[in-house]
């Protein structure tokens, strides 16, 4: 088998193929040349899924408590999309509002994952940075204008 012409190329991965195939090993040079096709093909991978994981504050999805819309979720946090987290929400505010829970029992308290929104005891949604970010407000400030929109809406 004789060896290819040697030829200069501009990215070192090229020259460890023309040096593979030069010794006259060829089952090395497709060694070379999957391993360089596949990490091309992963660095690409990795760019979409970055861009992906990027949140989508286009859309808006209600949290509705008797009819009334009180807020919208646009982002997911916690692995939670927006729109799961929504429905989520508007469940817990649901239960919330059937029990009979006094109004003034909703309170905001900062953590280090968000501010929570609670009434008594009882977890009725989480304010994330990232929701302050899509609203373009300070996370504790988002989370006030939420909670007293819960106590206006069981007061009624």
């Amino acid at each position: 088998m004789s060896p290819l012409p040697s030829v200069s190329f501009p990215y070192p991965i090229f020259d460890v193929v023309r040096i593979s195939t030069s010794r006259g090993h060829p089952m090395r040079y497709l060694l070379v040349l999957s391993l360089f096709v596949t990490t091309i093909s992963l660095a690409g991978e990795t760019d979409s899924l970055s861009l992906s994981a990027l949140p989508d504050t286009t859309r808006a999805y209600p949290i509705v408590l008797d009819g009334d819309t009180l807020f919208h979720i646009r982002t997911g946090v916690f692995g939670f999309p927006a729109a799961v987290r929504a429905t989520a929400i508007t469940d817990r505010l649901r239960a919330y509002a059937d029990d009979f829970i006094p109004s003034d029992s909703v309170a905001t308290l900062a953590t280090e994952n968000g501010t929570q929104i609670v009434a008594g005891e009882r977890l009725l949604l989480v304010v994330a940075d990232a929701d302050a970010a899509a609203a373009g407000i300070a996370r504790e400030r988002l989370a006030s204008e939420y909670a007293e929109k819960i106590r206006s809406a069981v007061r009624k």
